[in-house]
């Protein structure tokens, strides 16, 4: 049937999936074609309760699931009654014209077009922690895609049409990564691309998500862990994307532990390479936060918080080195997942003041032991 078929996988937030389906409810409206809203949920019988209460006010269907994003979204597709899916998250809200839009650019694209993705931007109120995530693209990038690139090898499931005979046909997002989230648009994407159909993108579809979903540090270095993992099985399921990468901070760290604890093993002598250590680790990220903000002429008083983004840095690094340990793959602590063409000269910079800041973390290292 012909119309629009809007997913929305949820784990808890109640009171953030009540303001998505109104937000919802009024794009539907402006639509003026067919539409359902389908959410699905894995919550606890409490807060499931008010969601699906909330879905009876504004006239969404309401599934369950086990907790894992891609059965989510997977179970929507199967569950759709109409030819277009929108994925949306559920701590997003939608502008007013968003399924207007993704409606139009489909209806006026070619059978190759298989997807549309929009632009998200971030609304509400900012906590500390996003003073740092100012400095730290990867958290942000990837929703303005749609605003950069005319054609995407991927887009995010915050804002994101496609047609369902092409989600079905490439089957859906992958359940097999041991991971419940993070990766599984991206790998979509991907396998969408690889099939011959194109992704493009619509700046003037625009959903808001809301901060309060990544309000502390901690969060963000839990999903900095997360996504360094995620890029891991990413680089498995597409080797093709993988590409030679500098020597990543984390591995020095573990090297210098690593060397410490056979020394103090075989000699009996006192780890002191552990310390040292976390010594080269302090300075590395002093001198990344000095030298980034050199190179970017920004203010010395955001030098704590570029060390801070270059701390999240490390975080991701050390989620992809672990499954790599974990799974005998030791070559990814020299290569790197390639998710956008532009993203090798993007980072130039970046990595520039990466490698002379354990350079600087090195010689401190020399001067520490003479």
């Amino acid at each position: 049937m012909t119309g629009i078929s809007i997913i929305v996988p949820t784990h808890g937030r109640a009171d953030l999936v009540g303001k998505l389906l109104a937000s919802l409810w009024k794009t539907r409206q402006r639509l003026g074609e067919n539409s359902e809203v389908l959410v699905v949920d894995s919550s606890p019988p409490e807060e499931a309760a008010l969601i699906r209460q909330r879905c009876s006010e504004w006239s969404a269907d309401y599934h369950t699931e086990d907790n894992d994003v891609r059965r989510k979204r997977n179970l929507g597709i199967q569950k759709a009654r109409f030819n277009l899916l929108f994925f949306t998250d559920s701590d997003c809200e939608v502008d007013a014209d968003v399924l207007s839009q993704h409606w139009s650019a489909q209806v006026g694209s070619g059978p190759a077009v298989a997807a549309v993705a929009g632009r998200t931007e971030w609304c509400g109120p900012e906590s500390a922690v996003w003073k740092v995530l100012t400095f730290n693209s990867s958290f942000t990038a990837a929703f303005s895609f749609a605003a950069w690139l005319p054609e995407l090898p991927w887009a995010t499931c915050t804002n994101l049409s496609v047609r369902r005979e092409v989600a079905v046909a490439v089957g859906g997002f992958d359940e097999t990564s041991p991971l419940r989230v993070y990766g599984e648009d991206v790998d979509f994407g991907i396998r969408l691309c690889k099939e011959g159909y194109r992704i493009v993108g619509n700046p003037k579809a625009v959903v808001w998500h809301h901060r309060e979903t990544l309000s502390t540090f901690g969060a963000a270095a839990r999903k900095a862990l997360s996504t360094g993992r995620a890029d891991y099985y990413l680089g498995v399921r597409h080797p093709d994307r993988l590409a030679l990468e500098f020597p990543m901070p984390i591995v020095m760290v573990c090297l210098l532990v690593a060397a410490g604890a056979v020394k103090a093993a075989l000699k009996g002598e006192p780890p002191w390479l552990v310390g040292a250590a976390a010594v080269w680790l302090a300075a590395f990220l002093t001198a990344y936060g000095l030298l980034s903000a050199l190179a970017q002429k920004d203010r010395i008083k955001n030098v704590p918080f570029r060390m801070l983004a270059g701390l999240l840095d490390l975080a991701f690094e050390l989620g992809r080195l672990w499954e790599a340990i974990r799974h005998g793959r030791p070559a990814r602590a020299w290569t790197k997942f390639v998710y956008v063409e532009q993203q090798l000269a993007a980072e130039r910079l970046r990595r520039v003041v990466q490698m002379w800041s354990l350079a600087l973390g090195f010689l401190l290292i020399l001067l520490w032991t003479w």
